[in-house]
C-alpha cells in the first residue's frame, strides 16, 4: 500500500487480482475478408498488427502474453 497522505492509503496498483494475467491474441484465422492481406502481419504504422498488440497488453502490465496461431503458423510464431 502507498501512503497518499497521512493515514490514507491507496490500494496497491499491481496485483489487480489474487490470480495471474495472461494476454490472448488471436490470430489463427485466415482474414479471408482482408484478402490478399493477412491481418496479424499487416505493417500498422512501422510494426505488425501482432506486434502492437503484444506491446499494448506489455504497457498495461501484462507479462504472459499467447498467441493462438493456426492459418500461417510458422509466419505467426515467428513474428510473436
Amino acid at each position: 500500500m502507498q501512503t497518499v497522505a497521512p493515514g490514507v492509503t491507496a490500494p496497491a496498483l499491481f496485483p489487480l487480482s489474487p490470480y495471474p494475467v495472461v494476454g490472448v491474441v488471436l490470430a489463427a484465422g485466415a482474414s479471408s475478408r482482408m484478402a490478399p492481406d493477412f491481418k496479424p502481419l499487416l505493417d500498422l504504422c512501422g510494426a505488425s498488427v501482432l506486434a502492437r498488440c503484444v506491446e499494448m497488453f506489455r504497457q498495461a502490465g501484462v507479462a504472459d502474453v499467447l498467441v493462438v496461431t493456426g492459418h500461417r503458423a510458422d509466419e505467426v510464431a515467428a513474428e510473436a
